[in-house]
């Protein structure tokens, strides 16, 4: 028990050491608006909040906030999640067991502030968010 126990906190603690060298609270970007897919049919509101060492970032209605200041963050069901902040890209890093089950990546593209929104792992899609 006190060696499972023991092997569980080392893996939080490189879990974290690893999340902290990828993350730079300066280059997190500003994703913050109204957005809605090309065709028009799926609308979202993303917030951005600065906070100490990083940012609370909410996307859409009824989401739970995601901040982005490389630390560990409990889910429900024991899943936690780490997210980065890194030249512009919001990274979200799902894992259960320890294992990474489900990626995020949020940043801007094109130049007019639209959003490119690409998960992989249990979920895959890959969505421009259209600023309105």
């Amino acid at each position: 028990m006190k060696k499972t126990l023991f092997l569980s906190v080392l893996a939080l603690i490189s879990i974290s050491a690893r999340a902290e060298a990828a993350h730079n609270a300066a280059e997190c970007p500003n994703l913050a608006g109204n957005y809605a897919t090309q065709d028009g049919t799926q609308r979202m509101a993303i917030s951005a909040t600065n906070v100490p060492g990083g940012v609370t970032y909410s996307f859409g209605e009824g989401s739970n906030p995601v901040i982005a200041d490389a630390g560990v963050h409990n889910l429900e069901n024991g899943a936690t999640y780490v997210a980065t902040c890194k030249q512009g890209v919001v990274k979200t890093d799902v894992s259960l067991n320890g294992q990474v089950v489900l990626s995020f990546t949020h940043s801007q593209v094109n130049g007019k502030g639209d959003v490119r929104a690409i998960s992989t792992g249990m979920e895959q899609s890959d969505i421009v968010w259209l600023k309105q």
